[in-house]
């Protein structure tokens, strides 16, 4: 009884997967290595046949179980043995339980051990642990039979705890025990203890060896694969080294570990000791030496074949394939005389992967004019041509040819017709068929989770998720992917952070995953704390964590962290150089990247057109015209890689920025797509670099054509004609924009602070109000403002490039450079800041001066570094009041206060629920919000709702404190509760509808608060300060009494100031600066 065993019906079928345990022992590992033979599959295949047959007719059988009146006259005991076999599923549990009473009935299970260990073994193939362990229990004798079937039960079953105790309570074990759990330990993960059992085994076999070895290869530690060998044909004593099926294993890990000076050593340790090569070993050495390159090698060992068999075959066809040798491929597959589906469907792959698309539909019509039937890989084949081509004729044509043969049924095939007509366009023909399904299991769902993300409907996606009345593993990660591909980082941590609260088990898709998803908005603290998750699981050394681990650091700038992981991990195909070559050429290094590309080729390795992206980017950043244009056609030419919009779009802006416009425009004319508002947007930048005026004005009306609400492209434009001079033609295509009814959206955090600032100046004025003073600091502040704001774009040119929402400013789209913007804020931050000092006060300019370096150099780069950004922001918002009460009375007071507070507060849920509205937004720029460390959304909405709160008791205070009437107390609580009822709402409903519906009330609350504040201010003389600058003693106790006579002089005092605001050389933080001139009035 093998642990590798399908569940039949017969003798023969068991002894094909495994020796029967009396035998003493179990080849399962070598039937994972024999099931790619022709013959034993041919051999497999007619005992499977016989099994179904011998299993029909045992069911006719069964149903007479029980209705006989005399069984035990009636059925011999060979023929309920037999009857017995063919309970080998839990469907026929029932049927076996009534042969288990005939038994009893007839006296045989206290006589005969062997009839008990049958149905021992029938309670195990049925998945009843439960009634096998009681029947266990009652057996008055066991022998190694009985024990062995119980711990391969447990095994089977996912209990390798009981296996265990069950192993150490044996009393007599023999090789097959052994075999049994080492290699069960090894399948279920848990390498160390099938070590420990494997160590104290006493007459290891080449099973064990094998099961080891293998184990080693299937946890992801090869290289101690490779030493645990290293030690067995060290070993004198051991002649398991020898054993064909151990050296197939571990030929297969130097060919996953791509080690082709090690498995050359065990060749040559092979041919010296003598060991004879049959077709099982032979494969693995051909499979070996094609994969990893050496191809001479692999065809001497097939031309020492008298008979290669087809696995060999198939495989040297798939390692030419891979280097585009197709014609010596083909030469292979002629070797055979009447090629069977396998090696067909060999070809189709290797036409696929040499990016022959059309020859490989070809060879499909070749196989039918031979009369082959294809089987599932042939069609799954051919539909991903039809995906990658985007053919909807050839994928209904296949769909009609699965139909016609039978195979629509198969889930693979189906599933490969609904990715087929995704990758087509056709969602509607998708679903047709899947609704034409007869059945939906989760496999087909999970389908469908793939075509809606393909299609980019990932509420589609989810919607089908969502409803699954099943989810497998496979289920959460396709939509894990689904969210990644379609921008959805945050909704994938998300998801994440979900099955871990369900502690479902992740693999090594899901992590990769999730690292992918750490990787699009730069978070590598998650990512390495996900990746620490892989080390616990030991998947830290898989291939596919690694790529995504090394993309993580690429994406995040880390190039050195990248090209350490790059250089460790085992390069067997493209995908970790796409990976490193993609890192190189976004992060500015472009040489490094053209260098790692040739050595690329240099391995052998065939580029693909993400790799050919990568280097095009590399050249277009480098301004390397020759290698570009050398690479895109080499691309066409060698790889038949047909160019995606990504090389084009590479090609165009790599032509503009050397001025070849003719050859830009040409690109565009002869490419198969329409140009987008990218490309022509890079055409533009270029003529804005070399003053091309009337192929500018073309772009510009065609970019116009496309997204008739486009400023940029006209401000660019008018921008074309400033820089040379001609304020003519700049004014008329200002003046087209205004007859086009095209304006510039207009920025408002500008006006905001000029708002605060205006309404901070106001409530600090006295009885009369500078106007001219409130001008010249509204004026001040603006400059100011505005110079933060550009040295902010500045810094963040190249995540506002990112981001949906702030793409099309001047700087990522080009309309002015870097230099300009710099001379640009430098020049309005020292007139703002010497305005200030000289027609208010120095302390107003050394607020300005204060927050410009607060918001350009510490909030800003904070953005990117921690989420504590979003507070440091917030004080930033605060000080323009402070600034406007400070420049009308020249000092800062208690009472001043207010409106800073209420700004500060209101910031938090301001931009709280923007971040959480936007969060795949700013996560594309790179930057570190709340929402993104806060999976779940309640530390976000917990904080918004906490400074809505904060906002309560300030109406109460401007009033107490002096600054407004009582009625402005009334008014600001009733608007502060609405405000924090939206913010609640989202507490307990965090979606994207209840963050919106904050983020308006937040909208509406500023202006409001403001007016409110301005409306019911009381004009008080400058130098009475509130009682609560004071303690309150016994007399301050006795005024209290007098307080409303108090509020009726405050209200009555309306003269001006009596004298200067302030000390300046005592209170100012820039005593340098000029002191403005005083007159009184």
């Amino acid at each position: 009884m093998g642990w590798n065993k399908k569940e039949s019906g017969d003798e023969e079928m068991r002894l094909i997967d495994g020796l029967h345990p009396s035998h003493g022992v179990g080849v399962g590992a070598q039937s994972a290595l024999i099931d790619f033979s022709s013959k034993a599959r041919e051999v497999a295949d007619s005992a499977r046949h016989y099994g179904r047959c011998y299993w029909e007719l045992s069911k006719a059988r069964l149903s007479n179980v029980g209705t006989s009146s005399n069984v035990s006259m009636s059925l011999d005991v060979h023929y309920l043995i037999h009857m017995l076999q063919s309970c080998n599923s839990h469907h026929f549990i029932h049927q076996g339980k009534q042969l288990h009473l005939v038994f009893l009935k007839i006296g045989l299970l206290e006589s005969s051990v062997t009839i008990v260990n049958r149905l021992l073994q029938m309670y195990v193939r049925c998945g009843s642990m439960r009634d096998a362990h009681i029947l266990f229990q009652e057996m008055t004798h066991r022998n190694c039979f009985s024990w062995n079937t119980m711990i391969e039960g447990y095994m089977k079953s996912g209990d390798c705890t009981m296996s265990l105790e069950l192993f150490k309570t044996m009393p007599e074990r023999n090789e097959f025990s052994w075999n049994v759990v080492i290699m069960g330990f090894t399948k279920a993960g848990w390498i160390d203890t099938a070590r420990s059992l494997f160590d104290e085994m006493p007459n290891k076999n080449s099973v064990a060896w094998t099961s080891m070895i293998h184990g080693f290869a299937q946890n992801g530690q090869k290289k101690d694969a490779l030493r645990f060998f290293k030690h067995l044909s060290s070993n004198p004593l051991e002649v398991s080294y020898r054993d064909k099926f151990v050296l197939a294993t571990v030929i297969g890990v130097c060919t996953e570990l791509a080690a082709l000076g090690c498995g050359k050593q065990i060749h040559a340790r092979i041919v010296i000791d003598n060991v004879e090569v049959d077709s099982v070993l032979s494969s693995s050495l051909t499979n070996f030496y094609g994969k990893c390159g050496d191809l001479d090698s692999a065809n001497n060992l097939l031309n020492m074949n008298k008979e290669p068999d087809e696995y060999s075959l198939s495989s040297l066809i798939m390692s030419y394939a891979n280097i585009g040798r197709m014609s010596d491929a083909r030469r292979i597959f002629d070797v055979k005389n009447y090629p069977s589906i396998a090696l067909w469907n060999s070809m189709i792959s290797g036409y696929v992967c040499s990016n022959e698309y059309l020859r490989a539909l070809t060879i499909f019509n070749e196989m039918r004019a031979n009369e082959v039937r294809g089987d599932f890989l042939t069609l799954v084949s051919v539909l991903g041509v039809c995906s990658i081509l985007g053919n909807l004729v050839h994928t209904k044509q296949f769909h009609i040819y699965a139909c016609k043969v039978g195979m629509l049924d198969d889930v693979i095939v189906s599933g490969s017709l609904l990715d087929a007509y995704s990758k087509c366009g056709s969602l509607d023909d998708a679903c047709k068929l899947f609704t034409e399904l007869k059945a939906f299991d989760t496999i087909l769902l999970n389908c469908m989770i793939t075509v809606y993300s393909n299609c980019g409907r990932i509420k589609e996606a989810k919607q089908i998720f969502e409803t699954m009345p099943i989810r497998s593993l496979i289920s959460w990660n396709s939509m894990l992917a689904g969210l990644c591909q379609n921008g959805c980082p945050v909704e994938a941590l998300n998801l994440l952070h979900e099955m871990n609260k369900l502690d479902l088990k992740m693999d090594k898709f899901t992590l990769a995953s999730a690292i992918s998803a750490c990787a699009c908005i730069s978070s590598l603290e998650f990512g390495e704390q996900i990746f620490t998750r892989a080390i616990i699981i030991g998947l830290e050394y898989d291939e596919i964590i690694s790529n995504s681990l090394l993309d993580l650091y690429c994406k995040c700038g880390l190039l050195e962290n990248g090209r350490k992981i790059f250089d460790q991990i085992t390069k067997c195909d493209e995908v970790p150089w796409n990976s490193m070559l993609m890192g190189y050429a976004s992060n500015g290094h472009g040489l490094e990247a053209i260098e790692l590309f040739n050595k690329m080729l240099q391995v052998g390795l065939r580029p693909n057109g993400i790799t050919f992206t990568g280097v095009l980017s590399a050249c277009d950043h480098c301004g390397l015209i020759e290698e570009g244009r050398r690479w895109f056609n080499m691309m066409q030419q060698d790889y038949h890689i047909a160019p995606s919009i990504e090389h084009y779009a590479c090609m165009i802006d790599l032509f503009s920025r050397e001025g070849l416009f003719d050859e830009a425009m040409n690109t565009i004319e002869h490419m198969p797509f329409k140009a987008d508002i990218s490309m022509l947007s890079s055409i533009l930048r270029g003529c804005l670099v070399t003053g091309n005026k009337t192929l500018g004005k073309k772009v510009a009306e065609r970019i116009v054509e496309l997204d008739p609400g486009n400023s940029g492209a006209y401000v660019q434009l008018s921008n074309i004609f400033a820089s040379y001079g001609e304020w003519g033609g700049s004014a008329e295509v200002r003046k087209l924009m205004r007859h086009k009814g095209i304006q510039k959206n207009p920025g408002c955090s500008c006006m905001l602070v000029v708002a605060t600032t205006g309404t901070g100046f106001v409530l600090g004025s006295g009885t009369a109000i500078d106007l001219p003073g409130l001008c010249y600091t509204c004026a001040g502040t603006m400059m100011v403002a505005a110079s933060a704001s550009t040295l902010n774009q500045v810094f963040e040119k190249n995540n506002d490039a990112k981001m949906k929402r702030t793409m099309q400013r001047p700087l990522p789209s080009g309309r002015i450079t870097i230099p300009h913007a710099v001379f640009w804020a430098s020049s309005m931050g020292l007139v703002g800041t010497a305005l200030l000092a000289s027609k208010t006060n120095a302390l107003a300019a050394g607020l300005a001066a204060s927050n410009l370096i607060l918001y350009a150099f510490v909030y800003t780069p904070l953005k990117q570094i921690h989420p504590v950004n979003t507070w440091v922001g917030a004080v930033v918002g605060a000080i323009p009041p402070l600034l406007g009460w400070a420049a009308a009375s020249g000092q800062v007071s208690l009472n001043s206060m207010i409106l800073p507070a209420a700004l500060y507060f209101w910031q938090l849920p301001h931009f709280m629920a923007l971040a959480y509205m936007c969060r795949n937004d700013y996560a594309a720029g790179g930057f570190r919000m709340l929402s993104f460390a806060d999976a779940s959304g309640k530390r976000t909405a917990a904080v918004a709702l906490r400074n809505c709160i904060y906002l309560i008791p300030l109406g109460y205070l401007a009033y107490d404190w002096g600054v407004t009437s009582k009625w402005f107390c009334l008014e600001s609580t009733l608007l502060t509760l609405a405000i924090t009822a939206t913010a609640f709402s989202f507490y307990r409903d965090r979606t994207i509808p209840k963050a919106r519906k904050m983020f308006y009330a937040s909208l509406l609350y500023l202006p409001v608060f403001m007016s409110g504040i301005l409306f019911h201010r009381l004009t008080t003389d400058n130098d009475q300060h509130c009682t609560t600058d004071s303690k309150l003693d016994t007399t301050t106790k006795l005024a209290a009494s007098f307080q409303e006579n108090r509020n009726v002089d405050r209200r009555k005092n309306r003269g001006t100031q009596g004298r200067p605001p302030v000390a300046y050389a005592s209170v100012a933080p820039f005593p340098f600066l000029p002191a403005p001139s005083y007159a009184p009035s």
